[in-house]
Order: structure tokens, then C-alpha cells, then sequence
């Protein structure tokens, strides 16, 4: 800034450079956030319930990819039922902390959609 009689007068180049840094920082942070959003497509994720009766592999895009169960399971329905039903909430809440806290890093906290 320059001072004139007691006036302050910007650059208005600099307001220009300014919004470009900013604009800048913008689209850094989109393509780290795109990069992630495909990691975690394929990152592989592991959940139990019933003390390893159920099993259950996510990816981090909430596909099941795999179910592994205890054989005696079958025989009793309601049982098996709570236990995918267990196995597949961890996983979905998991996938989703473990998203938010990797996108939290790239975002600085602000509350972005995604």
C-alpha cells in the first residue's frame, strides 16, 4: 500500500494475486481430495463381530467383498442376522471416520462436502 496525504491506496494487483493463490489452493486441494476418494476405493477394510464368528472385508467404497461366518451360525438365523448386521455397521462407520479424518488433513477442518 501507498500513503498519499494521510490516504491509503491498494495495489489492485495484489487483490488479483491474492484471489489467483487463493483459487490455487483451491484446485491443490480438490485433486488431493479426488486422489484420496480413489484410494480409499480400493483400500481393503476388515470387521468382526461375535468374536471373529462373523467376518466381513469392505473397501473403502462400502463394498462387501468378502463375508467369512462360523458353520454352527446357520442353525440359528436371528443370531447370524445381529452378527452381519454388527460386522457391517463397524465397517461403515469406520470407512467413514477414517474418510473424515484423511479429508480433515487435506481441508484444514473447514467443513466441506464430499
Amino acid at each position: 500500500m501507498r500513503s498519499f496525504g494521510g490516504k491509503s491506496y491498494r495495489n489492485p494487483s495484489s487483490k488479483g494475486q491474492n484471489m489467483h493463490d487463493l483459487l490455487k489452493q483451491a484446485n491443490e486441494a480438490q485433486s488431493q481430495m479426488q486422489a484420496l476418494e480413489e484410494e480409499f476405493d480400493q483400500r481393503v477394510f476388515e470387521f468382526s463381530s461375535g468374536g471373529g464368528a462373523v467376518k466381513i472385508v469392505m473397501k473403502g467404497n462400502l463394498r462387501v467383498e468378502d463375508l467369512t461366518m462360523e458353520p454352527e451360525l446357520a442353525e440359528d438365523a436371528e443370531m447370524l442376522k445381529d452378527l452381519l448386521m454388527a460386522a457391517f455397521n463397524q465397517g461403515v462407520e469406520e470407512i467413514q471416520r477414517a474418510r473424515n479424518e484423511a479429508m480433515e488433513q487435506i481441508t484444514g477442518g473447514l467443513n466441506m462436502p464430499f
